[in-house]
C-alpha cells in the first residue's frame, strides 16, 4: 500500500489537501497552498502540516466523545 503524501500540484504550486469530516459522513475537501513551486520544500511542509491535522483531528474526537 502507497503512502498518502496529502501533497497535491496545481499549475506549478504545491498544496496541502485534506478532507474534513462534518458528522454523518459528509465531509468537503480542504486544500491550502504551501506558497512554493519546489517539490523538496513542499514535501517537508506538507508532512508538519499531516502531524499537525492528525493531532487536531485526534483532539477534535476525543473532546466529542466525552473524553479529555
Amino acid at each position: 500500500m502507497g503512502r498518502q503524501t496529502y501533497l497535491l500540484r496545481k499549475n506549478g504550486r504545491y498544496h496541502f489537501r485534506r478532507r474534513v469530516a462534518f458528522g454523518r459522513g459528509n465531509s468537503r475537501p480542504i486544500m491550502l497552498a504551501l506558497g512554493t513551486t519546489d517539490p523538496g520544500d513542499a514535501r517537508r511542509i506538507v508532512n508538519r502540516l499531516a502531524v499537525k491535522w492528525d493531532a487536531i483531528s485526534m483532539q477534535v474526537a476525543l473532546v466529542s466523545s466525552g473524553e479529555r
